[in-house]
């Protein structure tokens, strides 16, 4: 009886864990930090490389972007990823002790990212993320 009431409760606990996270990340292989290995614009040109050091960061339903040269820091915007397609939105700088400053849209412009903050995943692999947009062209990354 007693061995009864211990695999119960075995059970109840195994339950419990698998149901007690609501937070998992559900973006495929998309989490994680990305390098910017190249930037080629919408005119076939080349515009910047991994030299110019630029991040993006995913986790959950938030990115990061972190530019080395910049010294703002890091910028966070909330983004959507529905049928390949990543939607960028409310981009806000963490100003310390709970307050964030709402910025507009064109602030992630030098980090490659359109007006409309829609992206195509164009590939993803464990190891590589290619995205583009007709506004500013495709994004290569390298998981770092």
């Amino acid at each position: 009886m007693r061995n009864i009431y211990i695999k119960l409760i075995s059970l109840c606990v195994c339950c419990l864990m698998f149901v007690s996270c609501d937070k998992i990340d559900d973006l495929g292989g998309l989490e994680g930090q990305w390098q910017m290995t190249e930037w080629v614009d919408a005119t076939g040109q080349l515009y910047a490389t991994q030299e110019i050091q630029i991040y993006y960061r995913f986790q959950l339903g938030l990115m990061a972007f972190h530019k080395v040269s910049q010294p703002d820091g890091f910028i966070h915007a909330c983004f959507e990823n529905k049928d390949g397609i990543i939607c960028i939105h409310s981009p806000f700088e963490y100003a310390g002790s709970g307050h964030s400053n709402i910025l507009p849209m064109n602030t992630l412009q030098k980090y490659g990212v359109p007006q409309d903050g829609k992206m195509k995943i164009e590939e993803l692999t464990s190891s590589k993320l290619v995205l583009s947009s007709p506004d500013v062209g495709t994004l290569s990354f390298r998981k770092y």
